[in-house]
C-alpha cells in the first residue's frame, strides 16, 4: 500500500514523468494509445525510480484506459481515504495528515495524469533537480506564481507553495531546498509529515510555506507608527507650503507682520516638513570649521560596504556558489570585495576624529566641556532612527514579499528582535548576545563599538586640551594595548588573515564538489601549474582553521570586540587633534608630502592586495607562519587609519590635488549626510534583491554589478525616506529642546566641567610639538564659534518672520551631526 501511495504522489511531487499522456494537443498526438504511453513512460521513468514504483504508474495507467476518469478519481480517494493509510503515515511521522489533505493531494496527482490544465500547472511549477549540481545548486526553486491560487474545477482545492528544507535533523536550515506546490488545506506541519513518509530512510523535512499571515501586535504598531510620521511629515509640508505663500503674499511688507509669525506649534511642525529638510539636505554651502573631505571619504566608504555585502549575502541564494568561490581565488579585483572590512575601520577613524575636533573648538569657544549633554545629543542622535528601522525590520519588512525563500530566510528576524531589543537601545549588542550575528539586525554592532568609544572620548579629549604631550601618550597607551590583544588572541587561536581563510573554504568547497572521488592527495580532474604536484596541495592536519578554533569564533571574540577595533578610533582622535591644533593650517616640505603620499598609498594597497599570491595559490599549505598571521592582524587595521590620517591631513592642508578635489565634490556633501541611513537599511535593501525572487539569482560578474549598482541607487533612495521621516525631524526637534535665548545660559549648563583656557606657554609647546614633526610657518589663528545645538539658530528662526523664518537653518542636519561630536556615519 505504501507503494501505491508513493507512486501516486511521486509524480507531481518530484516531476519525473513530465510528459505524461498529454493527449488531446496535436504535439502529443503520438501519445494517443496505450502501447505508445507505455514506451514513453517506461523511457522517462528515471532509472533510481524503485521498480515496483515504475510498475505501479503503468498499472494506473492501463486502469485509465479501461476506467473512465469518475472512476479513476474514486478509486484514488478510496485508497487515500482508507484509515490504514492514514494510520502509517502518521506512525511513519511526528504529525498525523489529516483526510482532506490526503484526498486533495490524490485528486491533484490523478488530474495530473488524465491532464486536467490545472493540475499541469501545479505538476510544472515545482522544483526538480536542475543542471549544475557540481556548481552547488542546491536550491531547488519551482514557479511560485505558477503554483500560486490554482484551483480545480468545483474550487475546493486551491494550491500555495511550500519551500522544504530536506536535511539530517530537525527543524534545520541546512540542505537540500526544494519548493513543491500543496493544497491550501494541508498545513506545514502536515506537508511535513506527508514528506518524510514519502522520502523515508529517517529523513528530515522543514516546511515554509506561502501563504497570508495574520497581523501581529507588531505589524499593528509598526503600521500606526509609520502612519504618524507619515502625517506629521504631511502635516508640516503642508504647514511648509502655507508659510512660502504667506511670505509671497506679504513680501515687502513690515516683517513683523501678525501673518507671517510662527507659534511654537508651528516650528515644532516644521521640522517634520519635507520641503525644509530636503532644502537642507541639499544644502552645499560649506562653513570654515567643515572637512570637506571627510564628505566624500563618508560616500565611498558607504560605497565600499555595500559591495562588498552585496556580494557576501548572494551566497546563500545564488544557484552556482562555486563559482563565485572560483571568483574569489582567480580575480585579482575580489580582494577589494574580500578586504571590503577596512571600510568599517575607515568609519570608526572618521568617527574618532569628528568627536576630538569638534568638541575641542567647542571647549576652547566655551571654556567648558557638557559631558552629560554630549551622551544626551549622542544617543537622541542616533536612537530614534536606529528603533524605526528595528521596528520594520521585525515587522512590516516580512510582508513584502511573499515567495516562501523570503519569509523562511527572514522568518527569524522578529524572534531575535523580541529577545535583543534592548541590547541595541544599551549599545551593548557587540558583546551581548555572544555572538551578535544572532542579534536584532545584527549589522548594527558597528553602533554598540562606536558608541562605546564616544562614551570613554571624553578622558582622553580632556587630557589633550590639557596636557597635549600626556594626552598623546594615553591614546599610544591604548593604541598599543588594542595592538598586543589582538595579535595575542590571533597568535593563541591560530588566526589567519581573513582573506586567506576565505580562501581555505573556497578550495576546499571545490575539491569536494569535483566530480571524481575526493582524494586530496590524488588526481581530481583539474590540471596544474608546472612544476605543482598532487602532494602539494594535500590539506594537512595542521592546517589552520577557517575562523577560529572549536568554541572560539573569529567574527565574535576578535572582530566586533571594542578592544579590538578601538585602533582606528584613537588614530582618528590623533588625527583631529592635530587639525584643531593647527587650525587646519601648515606648511610641509615638498619632498615630505611626496614621500608621505606614496607610502600611504603602497601600504593601503598592500594592505589591500598584499595576500593575493597566497589566495591565488594551488597549494593549500602555502600559508604564513602564526607570527606573520598574528602579526598582521593585530597591524593591519591601526596601519588602514594610518593611511587615512594622512589622506584626511594632506587633502585638509592643502597637499591633496585632484585627490582632494574629487573627495571635496560638492555632490558627495548631500551623500555623505545620508551615510548613517543608508548604513541602517542597504542589508534590508541587499536581503530583497536575494531573496524576494522566483527563481534562484545566477552569478556572473556582470550580473553582479548590476546587483551592486543597484543596491547602492536603492540603498540611499531608502535613506533618504528614513532621513525625511525620522533623522532630519529628530535633529530640529534637538534643536527646539535645547534652544536657549541669547544672553542666557543654556539649561544644561549645570552639567559642565569648567576647563580654563590654556596659556601661552601651552600654546608654544604646542607649537614645537607641531614643529619637530617638520613643519614650517606654521599658521595659528582662531576660528569662527562652533554652533551648538539649537542656540543662535533657534534664536535667530524665533525672531525672524517670512522666507528667513520658514528657511532659518539650513544646515540642520550638519549642525546636530557636528554639534554632538556626530558619529562618521
Amino acid at each position: 500500500m505504501r507503494i501505491q501511495v508513493f507512486a501516486l504522489l511521486h509524480i507531481p511531487l518530484f516531476g519525473l514523468c513530465v510528459s505524461r499522456t498529454y493527449a488531446g494537443t496535436e504535439e502529443y498526438k503520438f501519445l494517443d494509445d496505450l502501447k505508445s504511453q507505455e514506451r514513453f513512460l517506461k523511457k522517462h521513468i528515471p532509472d533510481f525510480t524503485h521498480p515496483e514504483v515504475k510498475e505501479h504508474v503503468l498499472r494506473m495507467l492501463r486502469w485509465h484506459h479501461n476506467k473512465n476518469t469518475e472512476q479513476l478519481a474514486k478509486k484514488a480517494l478510496e485508497i487515500y481515504g482508507d484509515p490504514d493509510i492514514a494510520r502509517k503515515v502518521e506512525e511513519s511521522t511526528n504529525y498525523a495528515v489529516s483526510r482532506q489533505c490526503l484526498s486533495q493531494i490524490a485528486k491533484i496527482t490523478i488530474d495530473t495524469i488524465i491532464g486536467e490544465p490545472y493540475a499541469r500547472f501545479v505538476d510544472d511549477s515545482n522544483g526538480r533537480q536542475p543542471s549544475g549540481l557540481l556548481r552547488g545548486d542546491y536550491l531547488w526553486l519551482g514557479k511560485y506564481y505558477e503554483c500560486k491560487g490554482q484551483t480545480d474545477a468545483t474550487g475546493n482545492i486551491v494550491t500555495r507553495m511550500c519551500l522544504n528544507v530536506i536535511g539530517s535533523s530537525e527543524n534545520t536550515t541546512a540542505g537540500l531546498y526544494l519548493q513543491t506546490c500543496f493544497p491550501e488545506s494541508c498545513d506545514e506541519g502536515e506537508v511535513a509529515s506527508y514528506l518524510e513518509f514519502v522520502l523515508g530512510n529517517g529523513s528530515y523535512v522543514t516546511p515554509f510555506c506561502a501563504g497570508d499571515k495574520p497581523f501581529s501586535g507588531g505589524d499593528i504598531a509598526a503600521i500606526c507608527v509609520f502612519s504618524i510620521l507619515a502625517f506629521f511629515v504631511l502635516v508640516g509640508t503642508i504647514c511648509e507650503t502655507v508659510f512660502i505663500c504667506l511670505d509671497l503674499y506679504y513680501d515687502g511688507e513690515n516683517p513683523a507682520h501678525e501673518a507671517r509669525k510662527r507659534s511654537v506649534p508651528a516650528y515644532l511642525m516644521l521640522c517634520f516638513s519635507l520641503i525644509k529638510n530636503t532644502k537642507t539636505l541639499f544644502n552645499t554651502d560649506r562653513k570654515e570649521s567643515t572637512i570637506e573631505v571627510l564628505d566624500g571619504i563618508r560616500f565611498f566608504s558607504m560605497a565600499w560596504v555595500i559591495l562588498g555585502h552585496a556580494l557576501y549575502f548572494s551566497f546563500s541564494t545564488v544557484d552556482n556558489v562555486l563559482d563565485i568561490l572560483n571568483f574569489y581565488v582567480s580575480h585579482f579585483g575580489a580582494m577589494a570585495i574580500a578586504n571590503s572590512t577596512f571600510a568599517v575601520d575607515s568609519f570608526f577613524f572618521l568617527s574618532g576624529l569628528l568627536v576630538t575636533y569638534l568638541t575641542m573648538r567647542e571647549m576652547r569657544r566655551s571654556s567648558s566641556l557638557n559631558i552629560p549633554i554630549m551622551y544626551l545629543h549622542r544617543y537622541l542622535r542616533l536612537t530614534p532612527t536606529l528603533v524605526v528601522v528595528m521596528l520594520f525590520s521585525s515587522t512590516l519588512y516580512l510582508r513584502i514579499a511573499e515567495e516562501p525563500i523570503y519569509e523562511m530566510r527572514n522568518a527569524i528576524i522578529p524572534e531575535l528582535c523580541e529577545q535583543y531589543w534592548w541590547s541595541n537601545l544599551l549599545y551593548i549588542n557587540n558583546l551581548y548576545p555572544k555572538n551578535f550575528g544572532l542579534g536584532c539586525i545584527s549589522w548594527v554592532w558597528y553602533l554598540a563599538n562606536d558608541w562605546q568609544f564616544f562614551v570613554i572620548s571624553p578622558i582622553f579629549i580632556y587630557l589633550l586640551y590639557k596636557h597635549p604631550i600626556g594626552g598623546y601618550v594615553t591614546l599610544g597607551a591604548v593604541l598599543s594595548g588594542s595592538i598586543v590583544v589582538t595579535g595575542s588572541l590571533a597568535s593563541y587561536y591560530d588566526i589567519y588573515p581573513d582573506v586567506m581563510s576565505y580562501s581555505v573554504v573556497a578550495r576546499a568547497l571545490q575539491y569536494i564538489f569535483e566530480p571524481k572521488p575526493i582524494r586530496f592527495n590524488q588526481p581530481v580532474g583539474k590540471s596544474l601549474p608546472p612544476g605543482t604536484t598532487y602532494e602539494e596541495m594535500e590539506i594537512s592536519t595542521t592546517a589552520p582553521v577557517t575562523e577560529g578554533v572549536g568554541d572560539y569564533d573569529y567574527f565574535q571574540d576578535i572582530y566586533g570586540k571594542p578592544w579590538c577595533r578601538i585602533g582606528a578610533y584613537v588614530i582618528g582622535m590623533m588625527a583631529g587633534y592635530i587639525l584643531y591644533a593647527t587650525n587646519k593650517r601648515l606648511k610641509i616640505r615638498l619632498i615630505y608630502v611626496i614621500g608621505l603620499w606614496i607610502a600611504a598609498f603602497s601600504l593601503g594597497l598592500t594592505l589591500i592586495y598584499g595576500w593575493w599570491g597566497n589566495v591565488n595559490s594551488f597549494k593549500l599549505t602555502d600559508f604564513p607562519t602564526d607570527d606573520l598571521a598574528a602579526f598582521y592582524e593585530a597591524l593591519k587595521r591601526p596601519l588602514w587609519a594610518i593611511c587615512l590620517m594622512w589622506l584626511t591631513i594632506g587633502c585638509t592642508f592643502g597637499y591633496g590635488g585632484p585627490i582632494n578635489a574629487i573627495l571635496s565634490w560638492t555632490v558627495f556633501i548631500p551623500l555623505s549626510r545620508l551615510t548613517f541611513c543608508a548604513y541602517l537599511v542597504h542589508p534590508l535593501v541587499v536581503y530583497y534583491m536575494y531573496r524576494a525572487v522566483e527563481t534562484e539569482p545566477h552569478f556572473r560578474v556582470n550580473t553582479y554589478m548590476y546587483y551592486y549598482l543597484a543596491a547602492l541607487v536603492m540603498s540611499y533612495a531608502a535613506a533618504y525616506v528614513m532621513s525625511m521621516l525620522v533623522e532630519a525631524p529628530m535633529a530640529g526637534l534637538q534643536k527646539i529642546i535645547f534652544y536657549t535665548p541669547k544672553g542666557k545660559k543654556p539649561w544644561y549648563s549645570i552639567f559642565s566641567i569648567n576647563v580654563q583656557r590654556r596659556s601661552q606657554e601651552t600654546r608654544s609647546s604646542r607649537s614645537k610639538m607641531n614643529a619637530d614633526v617638520h613643519p614650517v610657518e606654521m599658521v595659528d589663528e582662531e576660528v569662527s564659534t562652533h554652533s551648538r545645538i539649537g542656540a543662535e539658530e533657534a534664536e535667530e528662526a524665533k525672531l525672524s518672520y517670512g522666507k528667513h523664518a520658514a528657511m532659518s537653518d539650513e544646515n540642520g542636519i550638519e549642525n546636530v551631526a557636528h554639534s554632538n561630536s556626530s558619529t562618521a556615519l
